[in-house]
């Protein structure tokens, strides 16, 4: 899931906001939860003020994180405003054993021992992730912040395998959160064990706190990039994905494409993307011409409905096709060796 969209990073001096909802999940509801999720992380990306949106899932299955950074608290709360009443299908929610609740977040402490001295969430970071969600009360979160980031200090010391700590305090008072970062999950899982038996505040931790701790894995990264900033955000970002995919359409991605792929946009209009040797490339067309709509599926070997602002965000990343295919924002016609073939281009 390798992109171009710049990282997450996770430092104490942001002038962004950070969110953090935790989803409960049976496992055999994790799926349509996660595409449910997706969507919906995927619509708030639109909203001013939207600067990260990462969607994580729990590797037993059982919990579905939304990590999001937003410019102030005043766009966070318009945009799940908006959600609640935009009519977005937020039916998921059902399928969850807790729903989760959105909370403002500060992170108080970081520890990173990369090369670049930051922790990013990234689709192209290649360890564990480590998520301890914490909860407290109002009146011992602040002692239960100097206890963890005083432990990990000392226990992280020569700790093989251990990358960083990121501590996250609720501004309701109810939740601190590390995300941490190892070579392995192996190595966390050692380092926790030793932690246990070296930790000499354990009684008093446990007393003001309940862990939840989980490893984690990335399925969905979505990040402000400069294409939606200026002008208009949503005609800047279709142009930027176009000229994506045309810098993509390689010879090489020609040849093992070989084949001519129609996007039939539900807001009006119409592209051909004619990957074949010696093809055209990316045509636009209009279904009120009727000559250039009738050519376009008389050569299409497969087509693709959706929006000109849901082929942005799947171009950039910022829109899982599951999501997009679960939620009706995108429906697909053809075999699904050309759906694979069009996966690779639009993620390469």
């Amino acid at each position: 899931m390798s992109t171009d969209i710049p990282p997450t990073t996770i430092t104490t001096t942001a002038t962004h906001l950070t969110s953090l909802t935790f989803l409960h999940v049976e496992r055999q509801d994790a799926d349509a939860v996660t595409a449910g999720v997706g969507a919906t992380a995927t619509a708030l990306a639109t909203r001013p003020g939207a600067h990260a949106l990462d969607v994580l899932r729990s590797r037993d299955d059982s919990r579905v994180l939304v990590y999001g950074q937003w410019r102030d608290e005043r766009s966070w709360r318009s945009a799940h405003e908006w959600l609640e009443h935009s009519g977005h299908d937020t039916t998921y929610r059902s399928r969850t054993t807790a729903p989760g609740v959105p909370r403002l977040h500060d992170v108080v402490h970081t520890d990173d021992r990369s090369a670049g001295g930051v922790s990013v969430i990234s689709p192209d970071y290649r360890g564990a992730v480590f998520v301890n969600e914490i909860t407290t009360r109002p009146e011992s979160q602040q002692r239960l912040v100097e206890l963890v980031v005083a432990n990990n200090e000392e226990q992280s010391l020569g700790t093989p395998g251990y990358r960083s700590a990121n501590f996250h305090r609720s501004r309701d008072g109810e939740r601190v959160v590390n995300y941490s970062l190892w070579d392995s999950e192996d190595h966390a899982v050692d380092a926790i064990s030793r932690m246990a038996d070296m930790d000499r505040n354990l009684e008093e931790t446990l007393d003001l706190a309940s862990p939840d701790f989980r490893f984690y894995s990335l399925v969905q990264h979505w990040h402000a990039v400069p294409d939606a900033v200026a002008g208009d955000p949503s005609a800047d970002r279709y142009a930027a994905a176009v000229r994506r995919v045309k810098d993509r359409l390689t010879p090489e991605a020609r040849r093992r494409i070989d084949a001519v792929y129609r996007f039939a946009f539900t807001d009006g209009g119409a592209a051909l993307l004619d990957a074949r040797a010696g093809g055209r490339g990316w045509v636009e067309g209009d279904p009120a011409d009727d000559a250039a709509d009738d050519a376009a599926r008389t050569v299409a070997d497969f087509t693709v409905d959706l929006s000109r602002d849901d082929f942005a965000a799947l171009v950039h990343g910022q829109l899982h096709p599951m999501a997009g295919m679960a939620t009706g924002r995108m429906r697909l016609h053809g075999s699904m060796r050309r759906a694979m073939l069009l996966d690779r281009l639009l993620k390469s």
